[in-house]
């Protein structure tokens, strides 16, 4: 049973706490990084099913390695939301625990949408079949979809973790501010592209808008839970 209670642990414990979340977030962004840049961004940018087809039977082990990335990525979310939550809850456990529950339940969807990619392979080798190609095209855009819409609560873990790290110190002030621009940056682009219509350039000027917070706030925390996180004398 996981215990949520308030009560304060040692300084090995949140030492080791740190590390293994910091580890976590960082792995985490390196996959993603790989998984996206080299692999995914391209998938998502095809306007034909015919160039979805063309690209997956050219890049048929890039697509599996990716599934594999996506579960590495969601085993990284479940050991971050557990690790945020037993770091910060002697600060509040009431937001450290709310906190956890938001990337919890992202984590939930992005497995839900995980399922989409791994019930593809199979058409994967018999899409140069016409009648099989819709079908591969409407899982790669559930996907898509379902993740789309969890990373608006990603966005919404984003902002709990930011009143989490806030405190009267400048690398806090800077961490906290980072990480609510990156929250209030993953609600309004994905909202958007799930709920405005010809959202494209305006996805393209948010995405630029936001991209530095989203990309420094998680890497910042993660390398001060490394350095920092948990020693004696410094601060949660």
């Amino acid at each position: 049973m996981i215990d949520i209670s308030a009560k304060p642990l040692k300084h090995t414990s949140l030492r080791s706490i740190a590390v293994s979340t910091g580890i976590s977030i960082l792995l985490m962004g390196v996959i993603a990084g790989v998984v996206m840049g080299l692999l995914f961004t391209p998938l998502f940018t095809f306007q034909k099913s015919s160039e979805v087809q063309a690209y997956l039977m050219e890049n048929q082990s890039g697509f599996r390695f990716g599934i594999l990335g996506w579960i590495a990525i969601l085993i990284c979310d479940i050991v971050a939301a557990w690790g945020l939550y037993v770091f910060y809850k002697g600060r509040n456990n009431e937001i450290s625990l709310l906190t956890a529950l938001f990337r919890l339940v992202y984590a939930a969807i992005l497995g839900t949408a995980i399922c989409f990619l791994i019930a593809s392979l199979p058409l994967i080798s018999s899409v140069q079949h016409p009648g099989n190609t819709e079908p591969l095209v409407m899982y790669i855009k559930a996907f898509q979809q379902i993740w789309s819409f969890g990373l608006i609560i990603f966005g919404l873990h984003l902002l709990g973790v930011a009143l989490l790290v806030f405190q009267r110190k400048v690398v806090f002030y800077l961490l906290s501010g980072l990480l609510l621009l990156a929250g209030f940056g993953y609600i309004i682009i994905h909202a958007g592209e799930l709920f405005v219509p010809d959202f494209k350039e305006l996805r393209i000027f948010l995405e630029t808008l936001f991209m530095a917070p989203m990309i420094l706030g998680e890497i910042g925390l993660a390398l001060w839970l490394l350095v920092k996180g948990g020693r004696r004398g410094s601060a949660l």
